[in-house]
């Protein structure tokens, strides 16, 4: 099985660190960029096709919203999971994530979207839940 190609995107280096600390311990997963702005995680997306995008939602420049638009159009059925991320990481989150109007909008695409913060253990999780899916695809 090929490795799960994984795109990180914060302004926060901080918190891209922690991630990227956490997941490079993951020998089947490859990180094939980190980013910090709305266009750059949308030219990565498209560049990379990563499996998993775990994102900010709340992205200055553009909204994830029309990354998300902009992505399943281009994709198609190749969209990847992407998934909110906290800006505290330490914590996890279990409360769903306030997205205003957005989540209809969002829900109607295909791209499977996680419309909750999730923290470093829940990053982790939905590798591994990823992966298992894969292999029994593989089956």
């Amino acid at each position: 099985m090929d490795k799960i190609k994984i795109l990180i995107s914060h302004n926060n280096n901080d918190i891209k660190k922690e991630i990227k600390n956490t997941l490079k311990k993951i020998e089947y997963i490859d990180i094939v960029d980190e980013v910090s702005t709305g266009k750059e995680v949308l030219d990565a997306i498209l560049k990379y096709e990563p499996n998993i995008v775990f994102t900010k939602y709340d992205m200055k420049d553009i909204s994830i919203l029309s990354v998300i638009q902009i992505v399943s159009r281009a994709l198609q059925k190749k969209e990847p999971i992407i998934k909110f991320i906290s800006n505290n990481l330490s914590k996890t989150i279990n409360a769903n994530y306030e997205v205003e109007d957005d989540i209809d909008k969002i829900l109607c695409f295909e791209t499977t979207v996680n419309i909750k913060e999730l923290g470093i253990n829940d990053i982790v999780k939905t590798i591994q839940e990823y992966y298992i899916e894969k292999i029994r695809e593989n089956v």
